[in-house]
């Protein structure tokens, strides 16, 4: 498989599957959010969110499977998912009934070299265009660390979560 990597120092250990511990009302009233990241570099962001939301890692779109068919609230997604296959997960996630209303949220975890910028650029234009929301953590992280990249992801759940009918909760 794609993905993985090793944790960086100080960094939650990467944990496939959900945040939350079996049963309790509260967990299952949580919006749950698939996080499909290859790196564990963007758990730094994520890891103080999930007080607030279920999140399911998932570090291939094979391991996107049985969350995504368990349903879903939101997908939270990285550049560089799966090896670089993120529109392969995108256009999947699309063509499927359930996974075309989920709301759709794209990170820029690494600062990549001058020359990808252009790419970069391409994939938030691609990613906005098809009702999904780019966020440049990278860029957020150098500008005022981790915690203010963690508030605009959290603030762009909340905003996707307010738009969109949830998936799990739905009646």
């Amino acid at each position: 498989m794609f993905g993985g990597g090793q944790t960086p120092p100080g960094a939650p250990a990467m944990v496939v599957g959900s945040t939350t511990t079996a049963g309790s009302m509260e967990d299952k009233l949580k919006p749950k959010i698939l996080v499909a990241i290859s790196l564990n570099a963007g758990r730094r962001i994520l890891h103080p969110l999930a007080g607030e939301f279920d999140l399911h890692y998932c570090r291939s779109a094979v391991e996107t499977h049985a969350p995504l068919a368990s349903g879903m609230d939101a997908v939270v997604c990285g550049i560089n998912f799966d090896g670089g296959r993120l529109f392969d997960f995108l256009a999947r996630l699309r063509n499927d009934p359930a996974g075309r209303v989920l709301p759709f949220i794209c990170l820029r975890q690494y600062a990549e070299s001058p020359h990808l910028l252009h790419a970069v650029e391409m994939i938030r234009h691609a990613v906005e265009v098809g009702g999904g929301s780019f966020i440049d953590v990278s860029r957020l992280r150098a500008t005022g660390g981790d915690a203010v990249a963690s508030a605009a992801l959290r603030g762009a759940i909340l905003d996707a979560l307010a738009t969109a009918r949830p998936a799990s909760h739905a009646g």
